[in-house]
């Protein structure tokens, strides 16, 4: 009986050790979004998330690098586009985009 209880002990223990050192599955989409950061300046925030209502979420959380290059923490999130199909609707945005080196 103490063998059998010394096994099953023994399992949940791999199977805790097991879970502990997995790797997180990180999304296969990306997506980008542009930002109003607390700073009061637009910035970029990429995300890798499953949906676009995800990403947001993602982003409104974040810490960003705004326009100016002042950092801070984002107040609200303007728009979301799934790379690299979408683009953005403001043409001043975009174009700062399309400047980076990303």
């Amino acid at each position: 009986m103490k063998s059998r209880r010394d096994a099953a002990a023994a399992l949940v223990l791999v199977m805790a050790t097991s879970a502990a050192w997995a790797v997180p599955r990180v999304p296969d989409r990306s997506f980008e979004c542009q930002v109003l950061a607390k700073t009061g300046v637009q910035g970029l925030v990429s995300v890798q998330a499953d949906t676009l209502a995800e990403a947001r979420r993602v982003a409104k959380g974040a810490v960003v690098v705004d326009m100016s290059t002042q950092t801070g923490p984002v107040l609200s999130i303007i728009e979301c586009v799934e790379r690299p199909e979408g683009t953005f609707s403001d043409a001043a945005f975009r174009d700062y985009v399309e400047q980076l080196d990303r």
